[in-house]
């Protein structure tokens, strides 16, 4: 059987002892897959793909709802503003290299939590962008100049749940 995982820094630690023979998988054949979607599934397989990748699969497959990859803390997805978040009205929203979680959370966080009203949401360069949502080691890394703001940490205080 296939195990197909998404290669991301939160699942890194699931991933790469299976990938890397640490573990035996007994008769697993794991596979790392950058940017893993639901169409990339084929009967028989097993995968730990992204959570709205989830709602895109066939009926064909079950969701095993108890095993996940939590943020529960600080997360690998950042906001980077020029100048503080609230003091920032209206927006083009840069979505730099950024998974579907991360574009979700984004969405769910960016209005509701620092008060920023998008007018775009954009994958492109954009001189206009006051804000950019980046993922992975991007948004552990410290900036140089501006604000950086964990998304996963303003979920958990909008809803008291980890980033899944």
């Amino acid at each position: 059987m296939r195990l197909l995982l998404d290669d991301t820094l939160a699942t890194l630690p699931y991933m790469l002892p299976l990938v890397e023979g640490w573990i035996a998988p007994g008769d697993l054949r794991p596979e790392r897959r950058t940017a893993l979607r639901a169409a990339d599934l084929e009967p028989g397989d097993a995968a730990l793909l992204p959570l709205p990748e989830a709602a895109l699969l066939p009926e064909l497959f079950g969701i095993v709802p108890g095993i996940a990859a939590i943020a529960d803390g600080v997360g690998a997805y950042a906001l980077r503003t020029p100048v503080r978040p609230d003091e920032i009205e209206g927006a083009t929203v840069r979505l730099l290299d950024v998974s579907p979680v991360g574009v979700v959370l984004a969405r769910a966080t960016v209005g509701p939590y620092f008060g920023i009203a998008p007018i775009v949401w954009t994958p492109e360069a954009d001189p206009a962008a006051q804000a950019v949502v980046v993922e992975g080691l991007a948004a552990l890394r410290p900036v140089e100049g501006g604000f950086s703001e964990d998304l996963a940490r303003a979920w958990f205080i909008l809803t008291g749940l980890p980033v899944v």
